[in-house]
C-alpha cells in the first residue's frame, strides 16, 4: 500500500513538473567551436551545474515514466524527451570550455545525448498511435465485458 502511495505521488509530481515545463523553447545554436572561451575552468563548472543537474532530472523523469507510471502517457514522455533534448543542447552550448579535454569529455557526452534524444523522440511518436489503440481496444474490451456479465446477470 505504501510503495503504491509513493509510486503515485511520483507519477503526480513527474505529471506536474512536466506540465509547469511545459515545451522546451528551441534552444540557440551553439557557438562556433572556433570562438575562444572566456571563462575560467571553475566559472565554465559553475556555469555549467545547473544545466548538469536538469539533464539528472530530465532522466529522472524519463525514467520514471518508462518503468513506473501506470499508463506511460507518450505525450508526457515525448515532453520530457523533448526537454533532454533542450537541456542537452544547452550542454553544447556551453561549448568552447576553457580546456581541451573538458571539451572533448563534454563533446562526446553531448553527442550520446543527441543520440538518445533522437531515438527518444522517434519512440514517442510511433508509440503515440499505438497506446491510443491499446486504450481504444481497452475501452472496448471493458464495455463488452460489462455488457456480457449483465446479460448473464439479467438471465438469472
Amino acid at each position: 500500500m505504501r510503495f503504491t502511495l509513493t509510486m503515485a505521488a511520483l507519477t503526480a509530481a513527474a505529471i506536474t513538473l512536466t506540465a509547469c515545463k511545459g515545451d522546451p523553447p528551441d534552444p540557440a545554436p551553439a557557438p562556433s567551436s572556433t570562438q575562444p572561451a572566456n571563462d575560467t575552468p571553475t566559472a565554465w563548472a559553475d556555469k555549467t551545474r545547473p544545466v548538469i543537474s536538469n539533464l539528472g532530472e530530465d532522466f529522472t523523469l524519463i525514467g520514471h515514466l518508462l518503468l513506473t507510471a501506470p499508463d506511460r502517457d507518450p505525450a508526457l514522455l515525448h515532453t520530457a524527451c523533448r526537454h533532454l533534448h533542450y537541456d542537452a543542447t544547452r550542454l553544447r552550448n556551453r561549448l568552447p570550455a576553457p580546456d581541451d579535454q573538458i571539451n572533448e569529455h563534454t563533446a562526446k557526452a553531448t553527442d550520446h545525448l543527441k543520440a538518445l534524444t533522437d531515438q527518444c523522440l522517434a519512440a514517442t511518436e510511433i508509440t503515440k498511435p499505438l497506446v491510443d489503440q491499446i486504450n481504444a481496444a481497452a475501452g472496448e474490451t471493458v464495455t463488452e465485458t460489462k455488457l456480457a456479465l449483465d446479460r448473464a446477470d439479467a438471465l438469472k
